[in-house]
């Protein structure tokens, strides 16, 4: 299956956020719908986030996404 590029930010764009408990599949999940929609669908993990985003490092009592 393959999806036609989207501008980020249009009407068509969307937005898929994968929450769950260590262990339950959303890495893999997310890996899946990287494949299926190759080109266009970004995978942004929360570490990614936290880490390069908000610079911020493993550390106790760190900031990090709600």
């Amino acid at each position: 299956m393959s999806v036609e590029p989207v501008r980020a930010g249009s009407s068509d764009t969307i937005l898929v956020c994968i929450r769950g408990n260590s262990g339950s599949g959303k890495s893999s999940i997310a890996r899946e719908l990287r494949h299926r929609h190759g080109r266009g669908c970004a995978l942004v993990e929360r570490d990614y986030l936290r880490r390069i985003l908000l610079r911020e490092r493993d550390k106790p009592g760190a900031r990090h996404p709600p």
